[in-house]
């Protein structure tokens, strides 16, 4: 393949750690700038949650217990209900001066400005002299209206005023904060805004360089893989020095196992299913499904072996019965010559049912080939005798691959051996049993082997049958013709008689009426003698 783009050299590694790093530093150079920018946001913020928002929480809560206490208060000394006294008291005992200690504390906190340190102890003077005041209410002789209206009421509003004022002070301030921080970080954003374009600038430098370079590479692998979609196999697939590499390698490889497919299809092609070609090793989706296309149209090739094989079989020996029907003797004997050496067997024979004399009912041997003196002889067989005789019984049929060492043994070139297989099968029509068939082989019947030579003994249980059938029928039209003849021999016998019968009948009769004729003769002589 003539590659028209210069080939990429270089590692990629390299640039994408310049790149790595740069924007590392990119980034660690925004981080820095972002926290010299929000440094003192962040400052003034945890400033403000731990010191500022607590301050705002207490002095407004203290605003709130303060305005409670008096309404309380007022309550109980217009009413004089103790419930409303007990509340004023939980106020201004219990929950207020926690509330201005923790100002006073959170206050000493706040370094960059000591008017709220100021500002807090001049509100615990005044909550003090609330207390003391709130005593004088105990005095009996003092008037608690005009103490309340002249002097503790505009205590009280004087401490939530100066209390707002507290509050107030504290947003002004914190805000004030803010806006110097921001006017502050305002004159640097600009600045730092033009040195992060130039480091982006020459970021995207780098990663143009590299991208170029992953580009030449990409479009030199696109040109070999768009060869390969067109359904050709580039001549040569040049390596780069860098990451690539790995692609290529890998296309490489995968050339070569299309060119495994490419002969793998033509052997297929063929008909060759027992080629120890391997298309990716047999693995992956493509390998396995290859591998098991070759097995399935491997399978289906040796079922298509079998099939012909097995209804040739059945086309020969239709043929075999159709053509010999005249003596079933002669078609027994060819049927199992030529069934043995069909189905790769060494020896068989076939035993047809003989119940001609019911009190001796057996299986007589007519047909045999390449069977043993010994067998040959034993030409009778009762039911239940053996194999063949329990077969004929049980109307099963016998597949044996350990066979007894003296039920019978073949000769072959290596002497007397008995066989490895054994198959007996009953000749079965119109569900009777009309004989067994034996043969044997020193190789194991295959299955389908087996289920060929059933069909087979069905074929010839029909014949028997058959054979049988037109036997009687032919022994009873024998009988038939002879008793005819006889009754046709009795017949003219009886004619012959009875025309013998006929003609003395005759004969009798002429001579009484001769004798009659003779008798009125004597009659008339008789009368004129006697008339004389």
């Amino acid at each position: 393949m003539n590659n028209k783009k210069t080939l990429n050299t270089g590692s990629f590694k390299f640039n994408f750690l310049v790149i790595y790093l740069y924007s590392a530093f990119i980034g660690v150079a925004m981080v820095v700038a972002l926290s010299f920018y929000l440094k003192d946001i962040i400052s003034t913020n945890n400033f403000y949650q731990s010191v500022a928002q607590p301050i705002v929480y207490q002095s407004q809560s203290s605003n709130t217990d303060i305005n409670r206490h008096s309404s309380y208060l007022q309550s109980y000394l217009r009413s004089g209900n103790i419930d409303h006294k007990k509340e004023a008291e939980r106020m201004l005992y219990n929950k207020l001066p926690k509330r201005i200690k923790a100002m006073v504390e959170l206050s000493k906190k706040w370094d960059s400005d000591p008017q709220f340190l100021i500002r807090a102890n001049d509100l615990m003077l005044q909550f003090e002299a609330i207390n003391e005041t709130y005593l004088l209410f105990e005095n009996s002789g003092t008037s608690g209206d005009q103490l309340l209206n002249e002097t503790y009421l505009p205590m009280l509003i004087k401490y939530g005023i100066d209390m707002k004022g507290f509050n107030d002070y504290q947003y002004n301030n914190y805000g004030q904060d803010l806006v110097n921080i921001f006017d502050q970080a305002d004159k640097y954003k600009y600045l730092a805004l033009f040195i992060l374009l130039l480091l982006f600038g020459i970021l995207g430098l780098f990663i143009n360089n590299t991208s170029k370079k992953i580009k030449n590479g990409i479009d030199k692998l696109k040109e070999d893989i768009g060869t390969i979609s067109l359904g050709n196999f580039p001549e040569r697939i040049e390596k780069s020095d860098n990451e690539l590499i790995t692609i290529e390698d890998g296309l490489i490889s995968l050339v070569g196992n299309l060119k495994n497919v490419e002969q793998f299809a033509n052997e297929v092609g063929k008909g060759s299913f027992d080629s120890e070609l391997s298309v990716f090793n047999n693995e992956g989706n493509l390998g396995r499904s290859l591998a098991s296309m070759r097995s399935s149209l491997k399978q289906v090739s040796a079922d298509g072996v079998i099939r012909d094989w097995n209804n040739t079989g059945l086309a020969k020996f239709g043929s075999i019965i159709q053509e010999n029907t005249g003596d079933i003797g002669e078609l027994i004997d060819l049927l199992i010559r030529e069934l043995v050496k069909y189905t790769d067997s060494l020896q068989g024979g076939i035993f047809i049912v003989n119940n001609e004399d019911e009190n001796d009912v057996h299986l007589e041997l007519l047909g045999c080939y390449a069977y043993e003196r010994k067998k040959f002889l034993e030409r009778k067989v009762k039911p239940g005798q053996g194999y063949i005789g329990q077969t004929y019984l049980e109307g099963e049929p016998v597949y044996l691959r350990d066979i007894p060492q003296n039920y019978m043994s073949i000769t072959s070139g290596l002497g007397k051996t008995n066989p490895t297989s054994l198959l007996i099968q009953p000749l079965i029509a119109n569900d009777k049993i009309e004989g067994v068939l034996e043969i044997a082989s020193l190789k194991e019947y295959p299955e389908h082997v087996q289920k060929f030579v059933s069909q087979v003994c069905e074929n010839i249980a029909s014949s028997i049958s058959v054979a049988k059938t037109n036997t009687n029928m032919g022994k009873m039209i024998k009988d038939s013709t002879e008793l005819t003849e006889q009754l046709q021999a009795q017949e003219e016998e009886l004619r012959q008689n009875t025309e013998e019968l006929q003609a003395t009948q005759e004969d009798m009769e002429r001579r009484i009426g001769e004798l009659e004729k003779e008798n009125n003769e004597l009659k008339g002589e008789l009368n004129n003698l006697q008339t004389t």
